[in-house]
């Protein structure tokens, strides 16, 4: 937590925004279930040409709840980190928030590149959906 943290934080209630503080041991996970989420939920409606995540949500529950669950155990393995109970039901709920997001993935660099350095090993599912993708045209840019 930086310096300013706890004044940015009365700055912004006093705003009547929400701001919550974390430690970093409380910050790591969600940064990393917010990654899981987008590169899931991209993924699995590209790959099965859904125009939103919320259709890839509804259409294909077990595919996004399989893939959630093999991305947290990449991050778990790679980098120590223990995600809370729920990580499946908490990306759900987000999903149903901004049900009407375009899928495609994009910024590959930042986003599923991290899963696909991992390996087939910890990602088969998603590497294999990613590959399925470009064979498709799905995606413009090469895979490493």
């Amino acid at each position: 937590m930086g310096k300013h943290a706890k004044a940015l934080q009365t700055r912004l209630n006093d705003a009547g925004m929400k701001c919550n503080l974390l430690s970093n041991d409380e910050y790591k996970p969600a940064m990393f279930e917010k990654l899981i989420w987008i590169c899931t939920y991209m993924l699995v409606g590209t790959a099965n040409e859904c125009a939103t995540v919320g259709d890839a949500g509804k259409d294909f529950p077990d595919l996004v709840k399989e893939i959630i669950e093999e991305l947290v155990g990449a991050v778990s393995k790679k980098e120590g980190i223990t995600f809370k109970e729920g990580t499946v039901d908490r990306l759900r709920a987000y999903t149903d928030v901004v049900a009407s997001f375009p899928c495609g993935v994009k910024e590959f660099e930042w986003r599923n590149a991290y899963f696909w350095n991992c390996g087939d090993d910890l990602c088969p599912e998603h590497n294999s959906l990613m590959k399925d993708c470009k064979e498709k045209g799905f995606i413009s840019f090469e895979l490493p």
